[in-house]
């Protein structure tokens, strides 16, 4: 479920972004993705945006598609990014995410702590 939701979240985000875009050149938008899910996610996602952007000062859409390319790379980078889907996309607490990472709290806190530093780099190139 986390990863289909991160998935959601993300198309969500591509999809407004290329809407503003288009409303930014004056061309008409026209309508919104048909998905039937699109009007229950898109909410959610501008909700996890807002939290991650205020809270972190990094895109929350720009920060998927990072974190799409460590699931790629395979681990150590698989464990950064669940620790980070679970906490900012499905809303664990670091109790939670340690009981289903069978982690202890404090590693799951490093854990998130060197995603987002990864992040910072990553999207500073």
């Amino acid at each position: 479920m986390s990863i289909a939701l991160k998935n959601d979240i993300r198309d969500a985000l591509r999809s407004l972004k290329r809407r503003e875009q288009l409303a930014a050149t004056g061309l008409p938008t026209g309508p919104k993705d048909q998905d039937s899910d699109s009007e229950y996610i898109e909410p959610i996602a501008l909700a996890r945006q807002a939290h991650f952007d205020q809270r972190h000062g990094i895109s929350l859409a720009d920060a998927l598609e990072v974190m799409d390319s460590w699931t790629e790379r395979g681990s150590p980078w698989l464990d950064r990014e669940e620790a980070l889907r679970l906490r900012y996309i499905d809303g664990l607490t670091y109790e939670a995410i340690a009981a289903q990472m069978q982690l202890s709290i404090a590693r799951v806190k490093e854990l998130i702590a060197e995603a987002l530093d990864a992040l910072r780099q990553a999207l500073l190139r």
